[in-house]
């Protein structure tokens, strides 16, 4: 693909704008444009409908993850993809959600968060840029309609924000990460969209 993009955030952050505006716009700039959200909707949907235990969901969350790594494959070389988060959301939120977890996958998940696993793997692709959208937790939550997730709690959200922050602080990456206010008007936020990737392309 010519560049894999990533929009991140915590819930409210305007992810799904930022991606719809930004689709738009580079096919106006007669761009072939590829979009994908995560998780995919039919994990949304068994998340939806049990009361799945949060181990069980960050098990179903990295299946999810690997299965759309293979359609990424398949991706034309001038494609560029545009996506609602990545693997950096599992790192921020299940990790946040399974901490004090005895289970013996926690200890398993905290290899996953020091990426020994992943970065070890020849076939893993990473983003070219991850755009952090960052807004307060009361904006995120106050921004969205409808009943608020079980991940949705104002304590859990507060860490996972800071999670985000810290991924830009660590510099561990092998990929550009952009942290962005996003509490500023849609228009505001969209021209620094606009400008890191005018760059990156």
């Amino acid at each position: 693909m010519k560049k894999y993009i990533v929009f991140e955030g915590i819930t409210g952050s305007g992810k799904s704008e930022m991606l719809s505006l930004t689709s738009k716009w580079l096919k106006e700039k007669r761009h072939d444009v590829f979009t994908m959200e995560e998780p995919s909707e039919r994990i949304r949907e068994i998340l939806g409908t049990y009361g799945i235990d949060d181990r069980i969901d960050t098990l179903l969350f990295v299946a999810d993850r690997l299965i759309q790594q293979k359609s990424l494959k398949k991706i034309s070389a001038n494609t560029v993809v545009l996506a609602e988060r990545c693997f950096l959301s599992t790192i921020a939120y299940q990790r946040s959600i399974l901490m004090g977890n005895l289970f013996d996958l926690h200890d398993f998940y905290l290899q996953v968060h020091d990426l020994d696993m992943v970065l070890a793997s020849d076939s893993f692709i990473f983003p070219d840029i991850v755009i952090i959208l960052d807004v307060p937790v009361d904006v995120g939550l106050n921004r969205k309609s409808g009943n608020h997730e079980k991940w949705e709690s104002v304590e859990l959200l507060e860490e996972v924000r800071m999670k985000f922050k810290q991924m830009t602080i660590d510099k561990k990456y092998p990929f550009n990460i952009y942290f962005l206010d996003a509490s500023s008007s849609e228009k505001e936020v969209f021209s620094q969209v606009q400008k890191i990737i005018e760059k990156e392309l």
